[in-house]
């Protein structure tokens, strides 16, 4: 087989991963999407005087599987004090405090961080839907996304 018959059959199955990915990358920035809109639900709903500035923000995530790409994360401000909930990465290694599922494959990871303090947030794709855990970045003790989980790091992060 010639050198060129070779590289062009490489680049015909890259073509196909290529399909697989951006059907992949989709799915995950409908996830963040999805996460992103219910985190600015619960802010304003707890902010009717509108004391919160938030903003979403451009993110340029660079991962081995999906190649580099461009999602919206949140800058949440009040004050002087600002956080922050940028995506990560689709793919992660995760491991956290009395998980049954020990360290595994995450399907998602995002970072909440106020530049002292910070919480991980890791996504488990479910046939119900999606499940985020959210667990101090300190302690790594997980509880689930919930809106009580998410105003109680919203406090810390932004006091």
């Amino acid at each position: 087989m010639s050198a060129l018959r070779s590289f062009l059959e490489g680049h015909a199955s890259s073509q196909a991963d290529r399909a697989r990915r951006g059907n992949e990358l989709e799915e995950w920035r409908t996830a963040l999407d999805s996460l992103m809109s219910r985190f600015e639900g619960w802010l304003r709903a707890a902010d009717p005087k509108s004391a919160l500035t938030i903003d979403r923000i451009p993110i340029t995530i660079r991962e081995r599987r999906l190649g580099t790409y461009d999602v919206e994360g949140l800058r949440v401000r009040l004050g002087l004090r600002e956080f922050r909930v940028e995506p990560v990465a689709r793919y992660a290694l995760g491991s956290i405090a009395g998980d049954e599922l020990g360290t595994t494959i995450r399907d998602g990871w995002v970072n909440m961080t106020s530049g002292d303090k910070g919480y991980v947030l890791y996504r488990s794709k479910r046939d119900e839907g999606d499940a985020w855990v959210i667990a101090d970045d300190r302690t790594y003790e997980p509880r689930e996304l919930d809106e009580s989980a998410f105003e109680a790091a919203v406090l810390n992060l932004l006091r």
